[in-house]
């Protein structure tokens, strides 16, 4: 969910691999004087200039079709995207203007970076709730109004993942999808109240989404990972996070299918939502405002 964009050069990315390799692995043939040289290479990302000119802008598309304008309704009415988008703007320092549209796209969200806008597509927002509907049939209007709001603020944080790589020129080591994903578990973990039900929510859809998509050989060589592998991954990052209360409420939608999967992969949970938070976190420090939060605090049921 995003357009991929090269903005770092050949030697900046060489200079940034060979400086992990030696400092993951002391014993590498690197002598100390050409990892000082790379080290003094590879810009301070503390140290950069940080602008504040910026702000995000949200824009709610009216529809010409029913459906889809009743989506464009219920969106301005609960005002979800208004105050997360506020709090945005009272967190994060962002150099430029970046717009976040609502409207048909006829595809999943994206981001792209000639014209800086995050695309929230009302089509798929349909689907989420077409599958809610067939595969929760008993849920309740609050609960398939909280599952909506879910996965449009875990969708959102995901492409502000990428709006933010583009903005700070932040590194990505690996698929930057990968590590969009892990930006926005890492705020809605932080920032939102019972935000582990952000990420078992849209763990949930892209599970459901396996029922309707029907997975070809593009699947494997797409720059998203499977949907199965990232049900799994938010689901790991919710439990590292918040081990028994996410373990409660995945047995409301699961039952005792993921025993195996908590019993082996517990520990791994813990460290790897950990060592997420904490990289994020780092490189997001010096784009962060005094005393913010993301999100206001909401009814999360």
């Amino acid at each position: 969910m995003g357009n991929y964009s090269c903005r770092q050069s050949p030697q900046l990315i060489r200079a940034r691999t060979l400086f992990l390799v030696k400092k993951c692995d002391p014993t590498s043939t690197l002598t100390s004087e050409q990892f000082a040289t790379i080290e003094k290479s590879i810009p301070n990302q503390e140290a950069m200039p940080v602008s504040d000119k910026g702000k995000f802008i949200l824009e709610i598309k009216d529809d010409l079709n029913p459906k889809y304008q009743k989506i464009a309704d219920y969106l301005r009415e609960y005002g979800g995207f208004n105050t997360t988008v506020k709090a945005m703007n009272n967190t994060l320092k962002i150099p430029y203007d970046i717009r976040i549209v609502t409207t048909i796209t006829g595809r999943e969200p994206y981001y792209t970076y000639d014209d800086k806008t995050i695309w929230m597509d009302y089509g798929l927002m349909a689907i989420v709730l077409a599958l809610f509907d067939k595969y929760h049939p008993h849920g309740s209007k609050e609960t398939r109004d909280h599952y909506l709001n879910n996965l449009n603020r875990f969708l959102l944080f995901h492409e502000l993942g990428h709006a933010l790589i583009d903005a700070y020129n932040l590194p990505v080591l690996g698929q930057e999808e990968d590590g969009a994903d892990a930006l926005g578990a890492v705020l809605s973990l932080k920032y939102i109240p019972l935000g582990y039900h952000v990420l078992i929510d849209a763990a949930d859809f892209f599970k459901l989404l396996d029922h309707v998509v029907e997975k070809g050989e593009s699947s494997y060589w797409d720059e998203h990972d499977l949907n199965e592998q990232r049900y799994y991954r938010l689901l790991c990052y919710a439990y590292g996070k918040s081990p028994d209360a996410t373990q409660k409420k995945i047995k409301h939608y699961y039952k005792s299918a993921l025993d195996a999967f908590i019993k082996e992969r517990a520990e791994f949970c813990v460290d790897i939502y950990e060592n997420t938070y904490q990289d994020w976190m780092r490189l997001l420090k010096p784009y962060l405002k005094e005393e913010s939060r993301l999100a206001p605090k909401v009814n999360n049921n």
